[in-house]
């Protein structure tokens, strides 16, 4: 949905929609930061999504109470 940077980093933001095998519909939003080095490689990355969407999928899957 975005995609500023400002020096060596830059951030993505993404959204996810899609179909388990189980039949259910997942989606999230996601927050990814990359740093890069002066030449060029990743030096760093973060990932942040938005836990409350996945924490009713974790229980139907029985993957906690």
């Amino acid at each position: 949905t975005g995609i500023p940077a400002e020096g060596h980093k830059v951030a993505i933001q993404a959204v996810s929609e899609g179909q388990l095998t189980t039949g259910q519909r997942y989606g999230n939003i996601y927050h990814f930061l990359f740093e890069f080095a002066p030449d060029g490689r990743i030096r760093r990355m973060a990932e942040h999504l938005d836990s409350a969407r996945v924490g009713p999928l974790l229980k139907a899957l029985g993957l906690i109470r």
